[in-house]
């Protein structure tokens, strides 16, 4: 019936922390991760991601491959995977991650010979079966399963005795006695969350793509897991008001995104119980003893008495500690050995291959399912007892990159720019060195590839700012006198310089150029204590000023120009202001940056978004403890999502030449911080002797540049 349909097993390859949580469709880029790993042999290192929409069509909208139609719409989602050479591959998958299409002709025969028949499960009833709305004898039926006829399977439920079937229009749930199987059935995924003494027959789906799943009946709560599309999750219990659906044991979903069927009006009411997350399993693999001890053991509310989780479920996910003792893996999660036999060690710093399921609570330890080397079994996170954390999560130590031996000496003073020529020809570095008396004389210093000093650009009145035209490959240097001058890199002269565009004896502004050095953008200060900001622009044609925008009551600390040099963004205290058709400067939008103290800015590679810098929330003064960093949607200034970076104010965001990666740094450590522009996950961290003063990638982003305060540029190669 179903000829020549591709399948995938539920697969998940953690790329966490994400960024943007309620955006970033997991699944999907976890599944066309591994699918592009299984045909290529290895992983991609970072990604991009586009949301296609609705399908019933199993190719999910690539048009180099013909699928099949599908009883059922997924969201597709095309998925640009991007490899340490900076090669791509494309690869759809739904939302959930339960199919995928290679879709990229570099695939070769990998993608020609994707849909093999052999990889569909089948089901064929002995004799004529009703095939019911959801996985139980009291829903309404959708068609009738013919005896002796093979049906495509979709999914088990996650007791095991019901498959999800389908016809040409439509899907539905058959009981797994009186059938027989054919195909690959090893790895269907769990498409039904089943409770056979609930008390009532209640089963909830998601409205969209994706419904999160919460510990407490709040928005509030902690996200503990998501539930996707086509997927059916029994309810065990409403919280007193009925507006929120508990699914036992994964937590609560909210009653205004998800479809009820069934008999939802006499679950029982609990307003006490704790969501903690499905464990990530397919049918092959479910252990039906691990249910049970995870409602055994549940942990409690705000895990009183233990020690609040730091990992998740998920591959390669967490770690023994590094400089401990090796972690037991039992059978229960107990440490009486008479009734949790040691399965195994995992040693310190050791990876461990898959956390499963829990948390489970007990004995003041934190127990979660782990599979190491194939041994699958229980072992501890932490004891509360003895305050003991004995699991980390793997992404919050990230890789550390290591330094060179090549460094420039640039004076003696902080080096307080860096910027590269766009072929990575030229190096510029901006500092002070001592004038005349008490004096001190700016300068720019124009160095080789190599480090070898080419030319020196001296300004008395100090150098307040200094950027890059990559198209234009210009050099931009605002000076304390209030001019702007732009310099041929390779001649060293000044091209054209631009007298008086901010007043020197206010506060220094900020200032960006255009990338076709066509135009530039100065953010001051209006008055000397600085109460409002002003924001304008000039032509390098003729010095003529072509905006002025007032931006009252509020001091903006930091300015950003898209790639494309359409758009500008302003930043100060917790505000962001967008402004588009630049250089006529058109505001577009402004709101709340998600951030206190707005530090810096930097937008994404297409210019749909900004990455903002600055502090979590703190009291007034008071020094800051957590930098964060948000990504802030640029047609409607709003935030998709914040993720925790530094003990300090996050600042001097800079984004890699591919647009990947960025990075920021801090003014209480002295380290830089990378991660992923995509998931916000951190992939470097670099920490140095002497603080830091500025950042920037070389060109071909291989390796960051880090200017000091005793005025040096130290070289760090990426891994």
């Amino acid at each position: 019936m179903f000829k020549r349909f591709l399948v995938f097993a539920l697969m998940v390859v953690s790329l966490v922390p994400v960024m943007a949580q309620d955006d970033v469709p997991q699944k999907a880029v976890d599944a066309a991760i591994q699918a592009g790993a299984d045909a290529l042999g290895s992983a991609a290192g970072s990604f991009t991601y586009e949301i296609l929409g609705l399908t019933s069509d199993s190719a999910l909208n690539c048009g180099l491959v013909q699928g099949e139609k599908l009883p059922f719409e997924v969201t597709a989602i095309r998925v640009t995977l991007i490899y340490p050479d900076n090669t791509r591959y494309i690869v759809h998958a739904s939302m959930s991650g339960q199919l995928t299409v290679l879709c990229d002709q570099a695939f070769g025969d990998a993608m020609t010979t994707q849909f093999d028949d052999t990889a569909v499960c089948k089901v064929k009833p002995v004799s004529s079966l009703p095939a019911y709305k959801a996985p139980n004898i009291s829903m309404d039926g959708v068609f009738t399963a013919n005896g002796g006829e093979e049906y495509r399977a979709y999914g088990i439920s996650s007791d095991n005795g019901w498959y999800q079937i389908g016809n040409e229009d439509s899907v539905g749930w058959v009981e797994a006695t009186n059938t027989t199987l054919s195909g690959n059935c090893d790895h269907l995924p769990v498409m039904a969350v089943t409770n056979p003494s609930a008390e009532s027959v209640c089963f909830v789906t998601p409205q969209g793509g994706f419904t999160n799943v919460r510990a407490r009946p709040t928005t509030d709560s902690d996200r503990v897991d998501r539930v996707y599309e086509n997927q059916l999750l029994q309810v065990t219990a409403l919280n007193s008001d009925g507006t929120w659906f508990y699914i036992q044991p994964a937590g609560w979903v909210s009653n205004t995104v998800v479809f009820t069927m069934g008999d939802c009006v006499n679950v029982p009411s609990n307003d006490s119980a704790l969501g903690a997350g499905f464990a990530e399993q397919t049918a092959s693999t479910i252990d039906t003893d691990t249910a049970t001890i995870m409602s055994q053991f549940p942990c409690p509310a705000d895990f009183a008495g233990y020690m609040q989780p730091r990992i998740s479920i998920g591959t390669a996910t967490a770690q023994v500690e590094a400089g401990g003792i090796p972690n037991t893996i039992r059978a229960f999660p107990s440490v009486d050995d008479t009734i949790a036999p040691r399965l195994g060690t995992i040693q310190p710093s050791r990876t461990i291959d898959r956390v499963i399921a829990g948390p489970a609570c007990n004995q003041g330890f934190v127990w979660w399912l782990v599979d190491v080397d194939s041994v699958v079994g229980w072992t501890a996170e932490s004891n509360a007892s003895s305050n003991d954390y004995y699991l980390q999560p793997v992404s919050s130590t990230g890789a550390t990159a290591t330094v060179s031996t090549d460094a420039l000496q640039v004076g003696d003073n902080a080096v307080t720019a860096i910027a590269f020529s766009s072929d990575g020809s030229r190096i510029f570095t901006a500092g002070t060195q001592q004038g005349f008396g008490d004096a001190k004389v700016g300068f720019v210093t124009i160095w080789d590839a190599n480090g070898t000093q080419l030319a020196r650009i001296e300004e008395p009145t100090g150098v307040v700012a200094m950027d890059y035209a990559k198209n234009a490959d210009l050099l931009a240097v605002a000076a304390g006198d209030g001019s702007v001058t732009l310099y041929n890199p390779e001649s060293f002269e000044a091209v054209v310089s631009l007298p008086q565009l901010f007043d020197s004896n206010l506060p220094a502004p900020k200032m960006v150029v255009s990338p076709d050095a066509a135009f530039v953008v100065i953010l001051s200060c209006a008055t000397s204590e600085c109460s409002e900001s002003i924001l304008r622009t000039f032509t390098f044609v003729d010095g003529s000023q072509v905006a002025f925008e007032s931006i009252p009551d509020l001091a903006m600390d930091a300015l950003a120009i898209s790639p494309d040099g359409q758009q500008v963004a302003a930043g100060g205290g917790t505000a962001i202001w967008f402004f588009g058709n630049a250089p006529d400067l058109i505001k577009t939008q402004s709101g709340d940056s998600g951030v206190t103290d707005v530090s810096s800015m930097t937008f994404n590679a297409d210019g749909s978004q900004a990455f903002v810098t600055g502090c979590a929330e703190h009291a007034a003064g008071t020094a800051c403890t957590q930098g964060k960093i948000s990504l802030v949607q640029s047609s409607s200034a709003s935030v998709i999502g914040i993720v925790d970076s530094h003990s300090g104010v996050a600042k001097d965001i800079v984004l890699s030449p591919d647009g990947t990666r960025f990075i920021t740094t801090t003014d209480v450590a002295s380290e830089v911080i990378e991660r992923s522009a995509t998931t916000g996950q951190e992939t470097n961290t670099i920490t140095v002797d002497s603080s830091i003063s500025s950042i920037a990638y070389t060109a071909d982003g291989k390796r960051l540049a880090v200017g000091t305060a005793n005025g040096q540029v130290l070289f760090f190669g990426l891994d």
